[in-house]
C-alpha cells in the first residue's frame, strides 16, 4: 500500500514537472519556428546599437588666392560642469522650487540638498578669478554661462514634452524629429500650466549633456593653460580639455564678412534636424554670422559613425566622416588688410577713428576684390567680447558695406544724369543755369560755399554738371523725371535689390551644386519714405520728393556695395551684374543683364566722370592731381558726394587701364564732410594699392 502510494506521488510529481517543460518546448518551437525572423532582427538591433559618433571636420575659408582666412586648430579649453552653471539659471530655481513645494520641502532644505552656498560661491570665485587671469567682464560671463544653460535647457524641455505629451498628435505623427518651436507651442497647448511645465522639464535629470563638462574658455596661450591647471583643475566642476577651435590667422581683418562661430541656435538646429550626422552634438559649434553663417551647410560636413555589436568587440559597419568642403572667397586677403591698416592709420587718414566703409570689384569677373567694415573686431575674441562689442555704438560686429544704409548724396548724379538722357527729358548738350543766387532747394553746395554758381565757370550741361557736381542741375532734371521712370533707371544699376552672389551654390567637384544660405544685402529705399507699400514692392516717388533723389538725398537709401556695383555697371559700358563674393567653382561665365544706354550718354558720362579727377574745377582734381596713375596707363573716373542729416562723405567711380582691366569702388566715411577732402584721398590711395597688388595698371 505505501508502495502504491510512493509510486502514484512519482508519476504526479513526473507528470507535474512535464507540464512546464512542455509550454518550455512549446514555447521555443514557437520561437524556432514561427517568431524566428522577428526575435532574429530584435536580436540583430539590440547587437548593433551600441555605436560610436566620430567628430565632424569644419571646412576652410580661402581668399581668391587660397590663402587661409578661417580654419580649425587643437586647442585645450576651460570647461565647466552644467551642475555648477545652472545656479546662474532662473528657469532651473523656478523648476526647483516649485518641485520643493510639491514635496512639502522647504527652502532651506531645498538650498542644503544643492549645496548652494558652496556652489554659489565656487561659481562668484570663478568669474572673478576669469576677470583677473583672462580679462572676461562679468556681462561677458553671463552671456556665456546663458549659452550653455539655454542649450541644455531646451534639451530637457524637449525631452519633458516628449515623455508626457504622449498622447499629441504631433508627437505621434513626427515623434523626435520635430523641430523645438514646435515642440514648445505644441507643450504649451498640452498643458497650458507654465509650473507644471517647469516641474516636468526639473524631471528631466538624466541627459548626457547635463554630466559633461562644456567649453568657456579657449585657453589659447601655454600660461593660460598653466594658470587653468593652478586654479580650477582641482575643483570637480572644471577641467582642462582637449578640442578644436576656429583660427582666424588675419584676425580682424574682413571679420564682418568672414563672420565667426559660436554655440547652435534654433535656427541652426532646425537646419540639419533630418540629417543625424550632421546635425549639432554637445560642445559643437556652427557659423553665426558672414560666410561662416551663410556657407554653413558647405563648411559644417558630416560625422562618421562605427556600429558595434552589444558586446563591443567587433564592428558591424561603419560610415567614413565627410569632411566640410572648403569655401573660397573673391577677396584678396592681403590687400584687404592693406586696406584696413591704411584707413586705420592717423598719418594716413584724418578720419581713422571714424566708421567708415569700402567696396572694391574686379569690373570684368564682378568680383568683390575687398569690403572693409570699419571699425572691426577679431573673431577668435568674440564670445570673449560679445556683449562689450553689442552694445558698442561703433557696431563692429555690423558690415557697414552692405547691410548699412546711407543717403547716396551726389555719388547718384551719374544714374541721375542717365536716367534723363535716356527718358528724353534733356539733351545731353542742353544747359541748365546755375546762378549765383539762391533759389528754392536744394541750392547749389558752390553758391553757399563760394557765392557764385556754375554759370560763371561753363555752359551747365550734363558733362561738365557732373565734373562740378551741380545740385541745381541734378535736381531739376530729377524732378523732370516720372517716379517710375526715375525708379527704372535706379533699379536698373542694382539700387533697390538685396541679391549679392547670382548663384547662391557652391559646386562640390562631383558635378552637383550644393546650396548656400541665401546671401543678401540690405536692398535699400527707392520710394519716398511716406509711402506705405504691400510687402516686396516699391512704392512710388512723391514729386515733392523727386528733386532730393536727384541729389541722393531725401529718403533715398543705399549701400556701399550697390554704389560700387553702379560704378562698375557703368565701367563695363551698361551691363549690370550682381557682384560676387563667393567663388562657385564652376567655369561658366555670367553675362550680366544690359541696361541699353545710347553710346553717346554713356560718353558723356564717362566723360563727366573723368574730368571730375583730371580737370581744373573738377572736384576731386585737387586731390587726384597729385597721383601718378599715368604712368602706370591707369585713367580714373570719379563722383564725390556729401551728404547732410546726416552728414557723410563719398568718392565712387572706376579706373581703367591701357590693357583692358578695371577695377570700381565705393569708399564712405561717416560723418565726413566733403567727398573731395575726406573720401577721395582715401579712394586714391586704395588705387594705388590695387596697382601694387596688380589688379590694374602697367608695372614700370
Amino acid at each position: 500500500m505505501v508502495a502504491e502510494m510512493h509510486e502514484r506521488r512519482i508519476k504526479i510529481f513526473i507528470l507535474i514537472c512535464l507540464i512546464p517543460l512542455a509550454a518550455a518546448i512549446a514555447r521555443l518551437a514557437q520561437l524556432q519556428i514561427f517568431d524566428c525572423d522577428e526575435y532574429t532582427a530584435k536580436l540583430n538591433q539590440i547587437e548593433s546599437s551600441k555605436t560610436r559618433q566620430l567628430k565632424t571636420v569644419r571646412g576652410k575659408i580661402l581668399d581668391r588666392n587660397g590663402i587661409i582666412i578661417a580654419s580649425n586648430e587643437a586647442r585645450f579649453s576651460l570647461c565647466v560642469s552644467y551642475n555648477l552653471t545652472r545656479l546662474a539659471d532662473e528657469r532651473f530655481w523656478q523648476a526647483e522650487m516649485i518641485k520643493a513645494h510639491d514635496q512639502n520641502k522647504d527652502m532651506k532644505n531645498l538650498l542644503e540638498s544643492l549645496k548652494y552656498d558652496r556652489r554659489r560661491a565656487s561659481l562668484a570665485g570663478f568669474i572673478q578669478k576669469c576677470r583677473a587671469i583672462y580679462g572676461l567682464g562679468t556681462e561677458d560671463m553671463d552671456i556665456r554661462l546663458a549659452q550653455i544653460n539655454d542649450y541644455i535647457w531646451k534639451q530637457r524641455s524637449f525631452v519633458a514634452w516628449y515623455r508626457n505629451c504622449t498622447d499629441s498628435k504631433l508627437r505621434l505623427e513626427k515623434g523626435v524629429s520635430i523641430d523645438w518651436v514646435s515642440a514648445m507651442a505644441d507643450f504649451a497647448a498640452q498643458v497650458p500650466d507654465e509650473s507644471k511645465r517647469l516641474a516636468m522639464i526639473g524631471e528631466v535629470t538624466d541627459l548626457a549633456e547635463m554630466y559633461r563638462k562644456w567649453p568657456l574658455i579657449e585657453l589659447d596661450s601655454d600660461d593660460g593653460i598653466f594658470a587653468a591647471q593652478m586654479e580650477f583643475t582641482d575643483v570637480n566642476d572644471f577641467e582642462v580639455m582637449p578640442g578644436e577651435v576656429r583660427v582666424y590667422p588675419y584676425g580682424s581683418t574682413a571679420s564682418q564678412l568672414v563672420g565667426w562661430v559660436g554655440m547652435p541656435q534654433d535656427r541652426d538646429i532646425r537646419l540639419f534636424s533630418d540629417d543625424k550626422r550632421a546635425s549639432y552634438r554637445e560642445n559643437e559649434f556652427c557659423g553665426h554670422s558672414g560666410i561662416e553663417y551663410i556657407c554653413e551647410p558647405i563648411l559644417r560636413g558630416r560625422r562618421g559613425e562605427e556600429r558595434y555589436t552589444f558586446d563591443r568587440k567587433q564592428v558591424i559597419d561603419s560610415s567614413q566622416t565627410e569632411p566640410g568642403r572648403d569655401i573660397t572667397l573673391t577677396i584678396d586677403i592681403e590687400l584687404q588688410k592693406n586696406i584696413e591698416e591704411m584707413l586705420t592709420n592717423p598719418t594716413v587718414n584724418d578720419n581713422s577713428g571714424s566708421p567708415m566703409a569700402a567696396v572694391i570689384i574686379d569690373v570684368p569677373a564682378s568680383e568683390v576684390l575687398s569690403m572693409v567694415s570699419l571699425p572691426t573686431f577679431r573673431p577668435a575674441d568674440i564670445r570673449k567680447q560679445y556683449g562689450q562689442l553689442l552694445k558698442s555704438d561703433a557696431s563692429p560686429l555690423h558690415n557697414r558695406a552692405m547691410d548699412s544704409l546711407y543717403p547716396p548724396g551726389s555719388v547718384i548724379k551719374p544714374v541721375i544724369g542717365i536716367a534723363a538722357m535716356e527718358e528724353g527729358v534733356i539733351r545731353p548738350d542742353e544747359v541748365i543755369s546755375c546762378p549765383s543766387r539762391t533759389l528754392s532747394p536744394p541750392n547749389c553746395w558752390r553758391v553757399k560755399d563760394f557765392g557764385v554758381g556754375h554759370d560763371e565757370q561753363w555752359n551747365n550741361c550734363a558733362r561738365n554738371a557732373i565734373k562740378g557736381s551741380c545740385n541745381i542741375y541734378f535736381s531739376r532734371v530729377a524732378e523732370r523725371l516720372s517716379s517710375a521712370g526715375l525708379q527704372k533707371w535706379l533699379l536698373k544699376f542694382g539700387y533697390g535689390t538685396g541679391v549679392v552672389n547670382q548663384c547662391c551654390y557652391v559646386w562640390d567637384g562631383n558635378s552637383q551644386l550644393v546650396e548656400t544660405r541665401l546671401f543678401e544685402q540690405a536692398p535699400g529705399n527707392i520710394a519716398s519714405a511716406a509711402i506705405r507699400s504691400e510687402p516686396n514692392m516699391i512704392g512710388p516717388v512723391l514729386d515733392n520728393e523727386k528733386r532730393f533723389f536727384g541729389i541722393g538725398q531725401g529718403s533715398l537709401r543705399v549701400t556701399p556695395l550697390q554704389v560700387a556695383s553702379a560704378m562698375a555697371a557703368l565701367a563695363r559700358g551698361g551691363i549690370y551684374r550682381s557682384p560676387q563674393i563667393i567663388r562657385t567653382g564652376r567655369n561658366d561665365s555670367y553675362d550680366g543683364q544690359a541696361i541699353d544706354i545710347a553710346p553717346r550718354t554713356l560718353a558723356t558720362i564717362r566723360d563727366g566722370m573723368h574730368a571730375v579727377t583730371s580737370e581744373p574745377s573738377g572736384t576731386a582734381y585737387e586731390q587726384m592731381s597729385i597721383s601718378d596713375f599715368e604712368q602706370y596707363g591707369v585713367k580714373l573716373f570719379g563722383k564725390t558726394g556729401s551728404t547732410e542729416n546726416p552728414e557723410h562723405a563719398w568718392f565712387a567711380g572706376f579706373a581703367e587701364d591701357d590693357n583692358g582691366r578695371s577695377i570700381a569702388f565705393a569708399v564712405l566715411v561717416e560723418g565726413g564732410k566733403r567727398g573731395s577732402k575726406d573720401a577721395a584721398p582715401l579712394a586714391r590711395k586704395i588705387v594705388e594699392l590695387c596697382i601694387q597688388s596688380g589688379y590694374i595698371g602697367i608695372a614700370n
